[in-house]
């Protein structure tokens, strides 16, 4: 954003015109017929939405114009019908259905609209299943309706994608290194994502891991403000080890 001082400054250097990027335009979608909206009563079987929200959110805070499209239960008109909403956008957020199971209808409906899709799995934990899309000029990521996995997979995969569409970088998550202030052992055989703590130490990087409480642990990473990235394998790292670590705040 081109505010007062940077105006200023501007017309400090003698310059008139500059050239800008176009906010990405995005769009959220919740898919799953046991999803109902916060303040909605909670009947049998059913769970509020937070990846909805908590996409969005991510979304805008990346510099999006974020549309919240609302929630599409397991039925393929419907789905066909948000996707094509969400096809008027760069960037399509789709929460949920990505996974192997009978309701699982995102890339099938996807396909069907004429998106390509480019990739369906990462060795990523969390978040195996996510998909990546492309139709015309939007890209539709498909994302694990895991909340945990939902936030892991924004971070290493989508706000890249949003700040290269910016103009803010090359496509690439942003890590860097750190120490860990903790032993922790990690025991994938995918590349593992745990959300933790920076924090800045004596001049120095340092990172705290938290132990989540099961895969819907969305506490966890409220708390956290970075993600610590495993190699695959079975292993415990040592406090005072270096590890790479990717911001999230």
């Amino acid at each position: 954003t081109i505010a007062a001082p940077e105006i200023a400054v501007l017309a400090s250097a003698g310059r008139s015109n500059v050239k800008v990027v176009r906010r990405p335009a995005a769009a959220v979608l919740s898919t799953g017929s046991e999803i109902v909206e916060p303040g909605s009563s909670l009947g049998p079987g059913k769970i509020w939405n937070s990846n909805g929200p908590m996409l969005s959110a991510l979304a805008r805070e990346a510099g999006c114009r974020a549309e919240y499209l609302g929630v599409a239960g397991d039925d393929r008109e419907a789905l066909r019908a948000y996707f094509r909403r969400g096809f008027e956008k760069d960037l399509l957020l789709v929460s949920g259905g990505v996974s192997m199971g009978d309701y699982d209808l995102v890339p099938q409906v996807l396909a069907e609209e004429g998106a390509r899709v480019v990739f369906h799995k990462v060795r990523v934990k969390p978040g195996k299943p996510l998909l990546f899309a492309r139709k015309g000029g939007c890209l539709v990521f498909g994302i694990p309706g895991n909340p945990v996995s939902s936030f892991v997979a924004f971070h290493i995969f989508v706000r890249p994608a949003i700040d290269k569409m910016a103009g803010k970088g090359d496509g690439k998550p942003g890590f860097i290194k750190a120490v860990i202030e903790r032993d922790f052992s990690s025991r994938s055989d995918r590349t593992h994502a745990v959300p933790a703590r920076l924090r800045i130490a004596d001049g120095k990087a340092a990172a705290t891991p938290f132990t989540l409480n099961g895969s819907a642990d969305i506490v966890a990473c409220a708390r956290a403000n970075s993600l610590i990235v495993f190699e695959p394998g079975t292993y415990t790292v040592k406090a005072g080890s270096e590890v790479t670590v990717l911001p999230t705040a």
